[in-house]
């Protein structure tokens, strides 16, 4: 969300007058959007926390987490100012230096959202592109150097001057980021095959070959992740610029539209992290799955509710054949291809 999707200026009351429905219906959707947001936010917050150990060491997680921090503070700043104001229909903190202050804190969450979207991007390229600046930027623990240093970058660049078009210009490049890695997947890149040197391949060799092949297939899910949250952050700057222009022919009540289609969007920005997490990541899920087993199992059962019936254990066949197994030992035994061996 940005200073032009907020529904109110910090010194002016809304205009044209909102009827008293129209504010009700924009303040309502705000809060409950910005709830879904937040609560969709704490349970990636708390999936990651449990499956810390598995995730830490992963730059894709690590900024993932700057993201949740992004989307907290624009989701904050939603349920303080925006929902109130918008139902009130004019300023009700009273002096205006709290509006900007707040305002300052969007500010920041919006620039932020952009620029690790945008190492995010430089992440993916790091990978496959330039894996030793990807190793300096982005392995554990230089990574949280890099955050460090990006959080006050966006602090006082937010703070000093804001350059014109950036919000537009840097989500292009990274959708031509990820264009360029798309076509080194398709056509210049393929998996490492399996083709056994000469001699006697050993275990470990098999096992350094397999968990290569994993780790690459997992990196090619990052980027597709990475992609669709880069994209959308895209598709709201679009919408941010096309939509007064659409609906600019909408008078009265219905010009509010406007306004309340650019803050749905800015709503659903700050939710598409856990979104994409829970729906493409498989390591989330199934962490998620995992916590939530966890939580329902430490809930004592209720004295109303019956014990589950007993499930009966099935016999399994056996894998070996009973005629095999009584077999004379001497039958089992490899013959000789040698005529001598009969004679």
């Amino acid at each position: 969300m940005n200073f032009s999707a907020l529904p109110f200026s910090a010194t002016a009351s809304l205009s044209p007058v909102a009827t008293i429905s129209v504010r009700l219906f924009g303040s309502l959707s705000y809060a409950l959007l910005s709830a879904m947001s937040i609560g969709m936010n704490c349970l990636l917050i708390a999936v990651l926390s449990y499956g810390h150990y598995q995730f830490r060491r992963m730059a894709f997680f690590t900024l993932a987490w700057q993201m949740i921090v992004c989307d907290l503070m624009a989701q904050s700043i939603q349920m303080i100012v925006a929902v109130p104001v918008t139902f009130a229909g004019k300023a009700v903190y009273g002096h205006p230096f709290w509006y900007y202050a707040l305002l300052f804190l969007d500010t920041v969450a919006y620039n932020a959202t952009l620029h690790f979207s945008a190492l995010l991007t430089i992440n993916r390229l790091g990978v496959f592109f330039l894996p030793r600046i990807n190793e300096l930027l982005f392995s554990y623990p230089n990574i949280f150097k890099t955050v460090a240093f990006l959080w006050l970058y966006v602090f006082v660049f937010c703070s000093c001057y804001i350059i014109i078009g950036l919000s537009t210009y840097l989500p292009v490049f990274m959708l031509l980021s990820y264009l360029i890695i798309f076509v080194y997947f398709r056509y210049f890149f393929s998996f490492p095959k399996k083709v056994a040197p000469p001699g006697i391949k050993t275990a470990a060799k098999e096992a350094e070959e397999y968990l290569a092949q994993i780790k690459r297939k997992q990196e090619l899910k990052f980027l597709i992740q990475s992609f669709i949250i880069c994209g959308f952050l895209e598709v709201q700057n679009l919408a941010f610029d096309w939509a007064p222009t659409i609906f600019s022919s909408l008078k009265g009540q219905w010009s509010f539209l406007v306004t309340f289609s650019e803050n749905w969007i800015s709503i659903l920005l700050n939710s598409i992290s856990p979104i994409i997490l829970f729906s493409f990541n498989t390591d989330v899920r199934k962490c998620l799955q995992q916590l939530l087993r966890h939580f329902l199992l430490a809930i004592p059962p209720s004295p109303n509710r019956q014990p589950p019936a007993a499930v009966p254990v099935q016999r399994l066949k056996a894998i070996t054949p009973v005629a095999q197994i009584i077999r004379p030992r001497q039958l089992l035994q490899r013959p000789f291809h040698s005529a001598t061996h009969f004679g």
